[in-house]
């Protein structure tokens, strides 16, 4: 109860006496201690799902919580490297021997609702620079400030996706453009609208 506080532990208790099991609770337990930890003013906070035994669930999360931006970015691509991956290449935050062994697909209802990992990173970005023109250099640097649980490449491949939907701009050498491959000094228009 210490880690909730009395009305989050109480939610999650009533949550579980109303029947909500599996995934669907571990994903309110999830939020509820992200919601802490983001009342903290934490923000580097990496959550891994692990997968060790044969009955394909999740058997533990680890929360990676770290006042360091170094620290963050070393455990982030560490997690990012070692984690199974979705249809867009995006980290799912879950690592399991035996999906990569079995070679099979994950699903992990909840962890991320009904959009990809892919469109809430994009609506993240929307969210977080709306209205402003800024270089991809600085942006990565303020994405890896705000804690993204994101590398460089993930963000880079949101920009794009961002950019074929027709979300944000493009300026390369000053003149709009479409790009496959964005550089640090490329600049990223966002409109006002967000997402």
């Amino acid at each position: 109860m210490a880690i909730f506080g009395e009305a989050g532990f109480g939610m999650l208790r009533e949550s579980f006496s109303l029947g909500i099991r599996g995934t669907a609770f571990d994903s309110l337990m999830l939020e509820e201690l992200r919601r802490v930890i983001n009342k903290q003013q934490h923000t580097f906070v990496l959550p891994l799902a692990v997968e060790l035994d044969k009955r394909k669930h999740i058997s533990h999360y680890l929360v990676f919580l770290s006042k360091n931006k170094l620290g963050f970015k070393v455990m982030r691509d560490i997690m990012i490297k070692r984690s199974l991956k979705d249809a867009d290449g995006m980290p799912l935050y879950v690592f399991s021997s035996i999906r990569e062994e079995e070679g099979r697909q994950i699903e992990i209802p909840g962890l991320f609702g009904p959009r990809t990992v892919l469109q809430q990173l994009s609506d993240r970005l929307l969210g977080d620079f709306k209205g402003s023109r800024i270089e991809v250099g600085l942006l990565l640097e303020r994405c890896l400030e705000k804690g993204y649980e994101y590398n460089d490449s993930h963000v880079r491949k949101g920009l794009i996706y961002l950019q074929s939907v027709g979300k944000i701009g493009i300026l390369h050498n000053g003149v709009k453009t479409t790009l496959k491959r964005i550089l640090n000094r490329d600049v990223i228009e966002f409109g006002a609208s967000g997402p």
